[in-house]
């Protein structure tokens, strides 16, 4: 792997916790006790956008971004014992709280929850639980846990559980948040070499701990029985943080001013895989990544950039990787002893790669979102995170099935209920992807079979409104209107229909068969890369097999403050049944996917026409294979 120097950002400041989210970086200067917000969308040219002078803020040791809608910052103040809320973006101060807290030290926001950790020692308990459903009001102080915990360090939410460090008994102890309102101590297990600032990240089955001189990896498949898998000496002096991203773990030396990067394809045994230094990284405290840049932070209050190479993002990624948390932040804090910070989870794009096939494994690198729904909350927080204010409504069965699925061992899923008018959705879908480009992929299962692509309950059925919304943009609970695109089990088959204001077209599976409670692996993409700019080549993929493909009108209509639905079927009494195992999202198109519709040189493009915002348009289409089916539609 070859990692290169691109760029570096901040002066004025003091020691730092970074967090990224979405294309920007948010700093907190413990020394400075000041806010500040940089655009990293050009990772060679990272700019100011704004600081403040953090009036609220005495010592930040930790930043997440994230919380109900995700629009807002949550800062740890270590030494005036506050949890500070400031709004996305703007900064603006919102809210605080010292209830409970005595030297905060981190903090980890999960649904409408935050959770934070006490370094005092004369502090009640080490983990503090918050209700942040309300952002306009202060943190509401729900419950505290102390089991074991004295001088906590960092903790990391993943699914149902929340992991802690705590350097008073050098201990990661975990804990069971099913009801957040009442954690409930699990185990603990001895940390081998605790450091100064010992971080936990989760990814997995697998938890990292940084040490002062190691990293720790523990199997947490069972919560209530970790243990040892690895420890790698690394030679390093006073490592700050650990950030992993699919098959790679990221250490930032504090004392060696260096990024080591440890290949962790078998946690068992890490394999050193690349190190960086530059006279800009001086004491580095936190190290993240978000697709092929590394972010850290120094002690000088710098952030600094790298790129990877490709050998970072090769094939060799497994199937794990879909289990990793990215885009998460560190910190560090230098020149006090009493500063802390963590890692943590959901951010701004992609980390991880791995190329796309038919068993259900989704490439990683240019993703906006992606989630196998091990829980509720991971809709919000998805193993793969970002910014993009995902939320789920409505009356949602957790399956818990342990059985091994066709694409791989997972037994995770989400079922909506007949009668009810449950969903996922972002109110903004041009966080998501374009109009002119972007892929969506899930594996779901229905209780009924599927002949020639259409849906046992739909056979000679032809009500429009019995139509079931598998995935769509700007469709509301009883109508649609253009601008969007949606993905449905219809009479006809599977379609995928884009509604521009140029027209609407649809591209039609009518040939799939699967049977009942059969994972079903369906791919949507479209792109104007290669054609004219208001035409986009668009495909229909099931279980890697390329159905149908046509290129459809889109116009230069945008998505902004769109709202992206998945499993939203207007009509609730329709009594559509779903599961769905995963879902990933893509702001571009998956480097190997269905490259012969995109090589194809012998499609000519649609024209249709629009007879109105609820109806049906006109449309004609040539397709370039004979297997793509075309024809016009109607929305659910």
């Amino acid at each position: 792997m070859d990692i290169e120097y691109r760029s570096s950002i901040g002066t004025d400041l003091s020691g730092g916790v970074s967090y990224l989210t979405g294309f920007y970086a948010i700093w907190v200067a413990s020394l400075n006790n000041k806010l500040v917000l940089f655009n990293t969308s050009d990772p060679n040219a990272p700019s100011h956008v704004v600081s403040i002078n953090g009036a609220h803020l005495s010592d930040p040791s930790f930043v997440f971004a994230g919380g109900p809608i995700g629009q807002y910052i949550y800062v740890t103040s270590f030494l005036n014992n506050k949890l500070v809320v400031y709004e996305n973006f703007s900064q603006t101060f919102k809210a605080e709280t010292s209830v409970g807290l005595g030297n905060p030290s981190s903090v980890f926001v999960s649904g409408n929850y935050a959770y934070v950790t006490n370094y005092g020692f004369f502090v009640a308990n080490g983990l503090i639980v918050f209700d942040i459903s309300n952002p306009a009001i202060p943190p509401v102080y729900k419950t505290g846990v102390n089991n074991s915990l004295s001088n906590a360090r960092s903790v990391f939410v993943s699914g149902n559980y929340a992991y802690v460090t705590n350097r008073g008994n050098s201990k990661l102890v975990i804990f069971d948040i099913s009801n957040p309102l009442a954690p409930v101590y699990q185990s603990e297990i001895t940390i081998p070499d605790m450091g100064t600032m010992c971080r936990v990240f989760v990814s997995g089955d697998y938890a990292y701990v940084n040490g002062h001189t190691s990293c720790s990896v523990f199997n947490i498949a069972n919560p209530l029985l970790p243990f040892l898998a690895s420890t790698v000496v690394t030679q390093l002096n006073d490592t700050r943080d650990i950030f992993v991203s699919g098959n790679f773990a990221y250490l930032a030396s504090r004392g060696n001013n260096r990024i080591v990067v440890f290949n962790i394809t078998n946690p068992i045994t890490p394999i050193f895989e690349a190190s960086v230094s530059n006279s800009n990284l001086i004491a580095p405290t936190s190290v993240s990544v978000s697709g092929d840049f590394v972010y850290a932070g120094t002690s000088g209050g710098k952030l600094v950039i790298f790129e990877t190479g490709a050998d970072l993002f090769s094939s060799s990624s497994s199937s794990k990787s879909s289990s990793s948390t990215s885009s998460s932040n560190s910190s560090g804090s230098s020149g006090s002893s009493s500063t802390s910070s963590s890692s943590s989870g959901s951010s701004g794009s992609s980390s991880t790669s791995s190329s796309s096939t038919s068993s259900g494994e989704f490439p990683f690198y240019g993703a906006t979102y992606y989630n196998d729904f091990r829980d509720m909350n991971s809709i919000n927080n998805p193993l793969l995170g970002d910014n993009i204010q995902m939320q789920f409504s409505g009356f949602w069965d957790e399956n818990w099935t342990s059985n091994e699925m066709d694409f791989e061992k997972f037994g995770y899923g989400i079922r909506r209920t007949k009668n009810s008018q449950g969903s996922i959705f972002c109110s903004d879908a041009s966080r998501l992807f374009g109009l002119d480009r972007g892929y969506v992929g899930m594996v779901i299962s229905l209780p009924n079979k599927i002949t020639n692509g259409v849906y046992y309950p739909l056979q000679n059925n032809t009500v429009t409104y019995n139509e079931y919304l598998l995935w769509g943009v700007n469709i509301g609970q009883y109508e649609s209107s253009q601008p969007g695109f949606y993905a449905a089990l219809t009479p006809r088959g599977i379609e995928f229909t884009i509604w521009s204001s140029l027209g609407k077209q649809t591209i039609l599976d009518d040939v799939s068969n699967f049977s009942a409670n059969e994972n079903i692996f369906l791919e949507f993409a479209w792109d104007s890369l290669y054609l004219d700019d208001y035409i986009a080549r668009s495909v229909l993929r099931v279980n890697g097999v390329d159905i149908a493909a046509g290129n459809l009108p889109i116009a230069s209509d945008s998505l902004k403050n769109l709202n992206f639905y998945v499993l939203n079927t207007p009509y609730s009494f329709s009594n559509f049944e779903c599961t769905i195992r995963k879902l990933s999202i893509y702001n571009k198109i998956p480097d190997d996917f269905i490259v012969e519709w995109w090589s194809s040189s012998s499609s000519s493009s649609s024209t249709s026409s629009s007879t109105s915002s609820t109806s049906s348009s006109t449309s004609s289409s040539t397709s370039s294979s004979s297997s793509s089916n075309s024809s016009s539609s109607s929305s659910p």
